[in-house]
């Protein structure tokens, strides 16, 4: 059984912007009409910044209200949808007042095994409020989520023996925000991810084909993550 996937990345939503926003949504929906035809049973991967700015208030709703019903009517429902979150789809408001709390937590998770134990106090401190406009977004948007049940990622079986794994490489992202000095934080090289419930799930999970969607490229990711990243896309 083929199963084929349609791949977009980087939408960087906006409003009030019709010259560039309108301009590119059509030409999307044109595009996607046209592969409908050809992979009539096709799945959509939204794979991050759905958005420009996540906590731009009303944002994620006038997203919904414009992609929502034309995708339905293109041929891509609820269902057929496979979305994760970027850099651009984190709040900046909620994380600005923690930005420098945030940067000193993380400084110290040097290792794999640490940033996984201590991953439960810092979503309850930092990341859950950072994403919380994105989770209620992406609940209302696809049926295959990747923060609404575990916020490092989630994974999921599609039919025919095929296993989707979305994975939060924006976990730890600052989304280019300052630093106490005003310098803006590089998170190239610094991404931690949450590995261990993706060893879980893979641990888990018997499809005979197992896909990762992520949002940022390997390089983005700390060494100790990339090297894991890079080791499993050999073994499994």
């Amino acid at each position: 059984m083929k199963h084929h996937f349609l791949h977009i990345s980087d939408l960087h939503y906006r409003k009030g912007w019709p010259e560039q926003t309108q301009l590119v949504c059509d030409r999307f929906f044109s595009d996607l009409t046209s592969q409908k035809e050809k992979y009539p049973d096709a799945h959509l991967i939204f794979s991050g910044d759905l958005v420009q700015a996540g906590g731009d208030p009303g944002l994620y709703a006038e997203f919904l209200k414009d992609f929502d019903e034309r995708l339905n009517k293109v041929g891509f429902p609820f269902d057929r949808r496979i979305c994760i979150p970027g850099n651009h789809d984190i709040s900046r408001a909620a994380l600005g007042p923690n930005v420098t709390m945030q940067q000193g937590a993380l400084s110290v998770m040097k290792d794999e095994t640490t940033f996984n134990n201590n991953l439960a106090k810092l979503s309850k401190t930092f990341f859950s409020e950072t994403f919380k406009g994105y989770i209620e977004c992406e609940t209302k948007f696809a049926r295959f989520t990747c923060c609404a049940a575990n916020l490092g990622g989630t994974g999921h079986e599609l039919s025919g023996g095929v296993g989707v794994y979305c994975l939060n490489t924006a976990l730890c992202s600052f989304g280019g925000l300052e630093d106490s000095e005003g310098t803006k934080i590089n998170d190239k090289g610094h991404l931690s991810v949450d590995t261990r419930s993706l060893y879980q799930w893979l641990h888990e999970n018997k499809s005979d084909t197992r896909i990762l969607v992520l949002h940022h490229p390997l390089d983005s990711l700390v060494e100790w993550a990339r090297d894991e990243l890079n080791d499993l896309a050999r073994v499994v």
